[in-house]
C-alpha cells in the first residue's frame, strides 16, 4: 500500500509539471498589424493569360518579400473576349492561404468583389461598314440611280488594347446584283480576320402622293402632289412627273397616284365641224395644198374625216398643231 501511494504522489507531481510546461508553450497571438493588406477595386481590366493577385488587386505591406510573393499567387484564367468575370475576396483569400500565407495576417479593403474584363477595345460596326462601302464605291460603283445596300447585321470587331489598328477591306465577289467584302484588321503589318459583309444592289424609285384633295378633271401642279423616293431591288420603269395631267376621278389627300387615277388632258380643238380646213401633203422638196370640209371637230393628233372640196373625195386625216390636216387614207367619191 505504501508503494502505491508513492507512485500516486509522483504521478500528481508529474502532471503538475507537464501542465505548467504546456501553458508556457502556447503559440503567440497574431500581431495587431496585418502582414498583408489587399485592396479590391470595383472593376479591373487585365491582359490575356493566367491571372495573378497582382493583376486583380493592390497588395501592401511592410515586408517587401511577402508582398512580392503574394502578388505572384495565381488565381484563375483570364476572361475571354467581352466576358465579365467576378472574383471575390473568398477566392483570393483561399489562393493566398493555399500558397502558405496566414489568413489571420491578411486584411481586405475596397470592394467585396472585382469585375474583371479583358483589356481590349472595339472597332465600331459603323467604321467597318464605311470601309467596305468606300471600297465598293471606288472599285465597283453602281450605275445610274442605284446604290449598294448592306444586307444583315455587322458585329463590332474586338481587338487587344495597344497600338493602332487599321481596317483592310477586300472585295471577295462582285456581280451586277450582289457583292461581298471582307474587312480584316491590320496591326503591326499583320492581318487578322475581321468581318464579311454582303451587299445587294437596289434602285431608286419615285411615286407621287396627293398633298390635298383633288377634284375630278383637275390638272395637277407641284402644289397638288409631293414626290417621294425609295429603293427597290429592280429598276423602275420610265417614270414621268404627273404635272399637267388630269385627275380621272376625285382623289383624297394622301393617296398614292397610280397611273389609272390620271389621264392626259385632251388637246384644245383646232376647228369645229363643217369648218373649211387646209389639206397639206409634204412631198420632200415641195408641198401640195388643198381645201377641205371638216366633217367633225378636230383636236391636235386626232384623226377626222375631211372632204376635198375640189375633188369631192373623202379623206381620213390627222390634225396638226398648225390647224392643217395630213391625209392618211383616201376614200371614193360620194
Amino acid at each position: 500500500m505504501a508503494r502505491i501511494r508513492i507512485v500516486t504522489v509522483w504521478g500528481i507531481v508529474a502532471a503538475c509539471i507537464a501542465g505548467g510546461a504546456s501553458a508556457g508553450d502556447q503559440p503567440a497571438k497574431a500581431p495587431d498589424t496585418p502582414l498583408l493588406k489587399v485592396h479590391l477595386p470595383r472593376v479591373q481590366q487585365v491582359p490575356p493569360g493566367e491571372l495573378t493577385v497582382q493583376a486583380v488587386c493592390l497588395v501592401f505591406g511592410d515586408d517587401a518579400e511577402a508582398v512580392a510573393g503574394a502578388e505572384k499567387v495565381r488565381l484563375c484564367r483570364s476572361p475571354f473576349s467581352r466576358e465579365r468575370m467576378r472574383i471575390d475576396r473568398e477566392l483570393i483569400l483561399g489562393r493566398l492561404v493555399a500558397s502558405g500565407f496566414d489568413r489571420r495576417q491578411i486584411r481586405f479593403t475596397g470592394s467585396q468583389h472585382v469585375i474583371v474584363t479583358r483589356d481590349e477595345r472595339e472597332i465600331d460596326a459603323s467604321r467597318i461598314v464605311a470601309a467596305a462601302s468606300a471600297l465598293l464605291a471606288r472599285q465597283s460603283p453602281p450605275a445610274g440611280e442605284s446604290r449598294w445596300r448592306l444586307t444583315g447585321q455587322v458585329e463590332p470587331i474586338t481587338v487587344e488594347a495597344g497600338g493602332p489598328a487599321e481596317l483592310a477591306p477586300v472585295i471577295v465577289t462582285a456581280s451586277q446584283a450582289q457583292a461581298a467584302v471582307r474587312v480584316d484588321v491590320l496591326r503591326d503589318g499583320k492581318a487578322a480576320p475581321g468581318r464579311k459583309l454582303t451587299f445587294a444592289k437596289e434602285y431608286l424609285w419615285r411615286q407621287t402622293v396627293a398633298r390635298r384633295d383633288i377634284a375630278a378633271g383637275q390638272s395637277l401642279t407641284k402644289a397638288d402632289v409631293a414626290v417621294e423616293t425609295f429603293y427597290r431591288p429592280r429598276p423602275q420603269p420610265d417614270w414621268q412627273a404627273p404635272y399637267g395631267k388630269q385627275a380621272a376621278r376625285a382623289i383624297s389627300a394622301g393617296t398614292v397616284l397610280a397611273p389609272n387615277l390620271l389621264t392626259s388632258p385632251r388637246p384644245a380643238r383646232v376647228f369645229e365641224r363643217n369648218a373649211v380646213v387646209r389639206i397639206r401633203v409634204d412631198l420632200g422638196g415641195f408641198t401640195l395644198l388643198a381645201k377641205g370640209l371638216a366633217l367633225s371637230p378636230g383636236r391636235v393628233g386626232e384623226t377626222v374625216r375631211v372632204q376635198n372640196i375640189d375633188s369631192r373625195r373623202m379623206l381620213t386625216a390627222r390634225v396638226r398643231a398648225d390647224g392643217t390636216v395630213e391625209p392618211l387614207l383616201e376614200e371614193t367619191k360620194r
